[in-house]
């Protein structure tokens, strides 16, 4: 058991170390602060909490922040977005998983881990840019990236799906950045 842990540790931190290396530089937080009308979106959605940049805490181990629903740890930075804690937001065009959501999608694997027989989707989406044969192909690239990571951490194949909307199920309707960086994402469903 102790072995295990050991090297799902190990592996974690080669993903983040390695996602690290490939971080983008401006987070969330500060492209909703930027874009058009953002004090009306609210703020950072899905945050990592009190983890530092690494998701690693100070004994080495995993540092898994949980947000409870009454706004517990961390939920001050998710800006009262309805997804906060099962929705992973991307940037223009990519479907690279930022490192701000890794502790994220570390709750998800958890929970899927802890429940071997709850079933769950994750659903892609694009913004309205882009042909619609594009944005789906972009959707589930994003969709498979999060699917990625949450098999590494020991969860079975069979118990995460995936489908890609592309831009037919926006999160917030309208033009400019204040919209589409809430409709480039990925969703959990349970």
């Amino acid at each position: 058991m102790m072995v295990k842990q050991l090297l799902r540790n190990a592996l974690m931190l080669g993903v983040l170390v390695t996602l690290g290396a490939c971080a983008t530089s401006q987070t969330t937080q500060q492209m909703l602060e930027d874009a058009p009308g953002a004090g009306q979106q609210g703020g950072e959605a899905g945050s990592a909490g009190q983890t530092d940049a690494t998701g690693i805490g100070g004994d080495g181990s995993l540092a898994i922040d949980i947000l409870d629903e009454e706004g517990g740890a961390g939920a001050g930075r998710t800006g009262g977005l309805p997804y906060r804690d099962k929705t992973i937001y991307f940037d223009y065009n990519s479907s690279e998983i930022r490192d701000e959501f890794l502790p994220q999608i570390i709750r998800m694997a958890k929970a899927l881990e802890d429940n071997p027989r709850m079933q769950a989707r994750l659903e892609g989406h694009a913004d309205e840019r882009g042909t619609r044969e594009y944005n789906l192909a972009l959707g589930e690239r994003r969709a498979q990236e999060v699917r990625n990571l949450i098999l590494l951490q020991g969860v079975k194949e069979d118990q995460v799906d995936i489908v890609s909307y592309g831009e037919e199920k926006p999160a917030a309707f309208g033009e400019g950045d204040s919209a589409w960086i809430l409709n480039r994402r990925v969703e959990l469903v349970y």
